[in-house]
């Protein structure tokens, strides 16, 4: 599996802090990106893969991609509607440093979690930004945010922890982490035939292979 990174600043000229969509049967390629992205399942089921991990996402689920996280969607073996939800990483203050800084925070939430955890108000909210996108009313965007500030601020506060996760973003120190490494390996393996595939065993990347 290839992954690219997309360039939300340029496709957007950096205007739009909140972006939502509605997706119907949404398949889109693993990439990464610098924004935050938060996506609920509303009807169906929907296979999404986040960094090493894959699993299929039922109606009322919730999935949250870090900055740097390479994810994708496929909905090729089933129907589905989704509600995706894309955060420039200057819109809420200390949101994104909380993501980087926490420790095992789970990409995944199962419905039943959402209510045990006090994250159904996400599902709202998420729904009260996509009618403010639609309309373009008269300061829809400051609304947009406020709306994306709540869903920022009840994540910070009940979203589950996974000690056991292992999910390593691309971003920051991380991704110049993995250059150097790289580069390193290049160097010392001049002379040997070298592959995609040797760098992704180096890197524990070996799910881009599957």
């Amino acid at each position: 599996m290839n992954f690219y990174y997309e360039n939300r600043a340029e496709m957007h000229n950096g205007n739009y802090p909140v972006s939502i969509y509605k997706n119907i049967n949404l398949n889109y390629l693993a990439h990464w990106h610098n924004e935050i992205e938060i996506a609920w399942v509303v009807t169906g089921n929907i296979k999404v893969g986040i960094n090493h991990k894959v699993i299929v996402m039922e109606p009322g689920d919730l999935c949250l991609s870090k900055s740097g996280d390479i994810h994708y969607y496929d909905s090729s073996d089933s129907n589905s509607t989704v509600m995706i939800l894309v955060i420039r990483i200057d819109t809420v203050d200390g949101f994104s440093k909380w993501l980087n800084e926490g420790k095992g925070i789970q990409r995944y939430v199962k419905r039943d979690d959402v209510y045990e955890n006090n994250l159904s108000e996400i599902y709202q909210h998420l729904q009260k930004i996509k009618s403010e996108y639609d309309k373009e009313e008269f300061g829809y965007m400051q609304i947009m945010k406020a709306y994306t500030t709540e869903i920022c601020v009840n994540i910070m506060r009940c979203w589950p922890v996974d000690s056991d996760d292992t999910s390593k973003p691309l971003h920051g120190d991380a991704k110049q982490s993995i250059i150097q490494k790289v580069l390193l390996y290049i160097e010392s393996n001049i002379s040997q035939e070298l592959s995609l595939e040797s760098i992704a065993k180096l890197l524990d990347w070996m799910f881009l292979f599957k």
